[in-house]
């Protein structure tokens, strides 16, 4: 099932606009789908509780559920991904994207628990992506960041980028660099940013990880062209195995052994050297 797309309709076929008048007025589009699960989480929509699944899709006002053990990781539609811990509880509440997949909008509520969020850059008109809590917003740009809730206690902490964190009940914010963190408790002020080891974002970063196992499309220039024309060559393949056969041409070269190690190689075809002549 397609991502939602928002903009103007003045481009779609007439069977098209006549499939979407007749779309019921509860129905909402996807705005993501799960990649990565481990263990029974739930996903509630409208007042059901069901297994979550791989390759299902969620929707805005979803409630994503993991319990103690388990895992999931969603892939969202502008190709921002979100993953929870065990023992996470949030909801969907606005995810926005336009006809080009930017995203336009987003904000996920987290009730508890910890959450990554690796957040895709939209090229021109900046675009929030929050992650709201009882105690504090924090939103971004673009970043790989984490926020964890704990009871009355938020803290976030950054990988890259930068996070601006408020809190709710005083509107104080500070803006969080990356490898630092803020804490924050319910009714207070954010503390200062405090640089935070790679020990402690490792282990983040274990708490969050995901394995991928939902097939995703290739992305970057490293990958197959996928916009050649019927019929032409694929030359970023043709380009690797031309950079390949340098590099193995390299190797051979570099693996030649030195004259010393070719001496037994000419002892054997001269014979074997006089005394006199290995002082030499």
């Amino acid at each position: 099932m397609p991502f939602a797309r928002t903009g103007s309709t003045s481009r779609l076929p007439l069977a098209c606009l006549f499939w979407l008048l007749a779309i019921p007025a509860g129905w909402a589009a996807p705005v993501g789908i799960v990649i990565g699960l481990n263990g029974d989480c739930i996903i509630s929509r409208g007042g059901n509780r069901t297994p979550a699944t791989l390759s299902q899709s969620v929707e805005v006002g979803d409630t994503v559920e993991v319990p103690t053990g388990g895992k999931l990781k969603l892939r969202m539609a502008d190709g921002s991904m979100v993953s929870l811990a065990p023992g996470t509880r949030m909801t969907i509440t606005t995810y926005g994207v336009d006809e080009a997949g930017q995203r336009q909008e987003a904000k996920l509520t987290l009730e508890k628990g910890l959450v990554r969020s690796e957040v895709t850059p939209v090229a021109g008109t900046p675009a929030r992506f929050e992650i709201d809590t009882a105690v504090a917003t924090a939103a971004v740009r673009s970043t790989d960041w984490f926020v964890e809730l704990n009871g009355e206690d938020m803290q976030v902490n950054v990988l890259k980028g930068s996070v601006e964190t408020t809190s709710k009940a005083t509107r104080r914010a500070v803006l969080i660099p990356a490898r630092a963190a803020s804490r924050i408790r319910i009714g207070r002020d954010p503390t200062p940013p405090a640089r935070v080891n790679m020990t402690a974002l490792n282990g983040l970063v274990g708490r969050t990880l995901v394995r991928t196992q939902v097939r995703l499309p290739p992305r970057g220039p490293e990958r197959p062209n996928l916009e050649r024309r019927p019929g032409q060559p694929d030359r970023s393949h043709t380009a690797a195995r031309t950079e390949a056969s340098k590099g193995v041409g390299l190797r051979h070269e570099r693996q030649r052994p030195p004259e010393r190690q070719r001496e037994p190689e000419r002892q054997r075809q001269d014979g074997p050297r006089r005394p006199h002549e290995r002082q030499r």
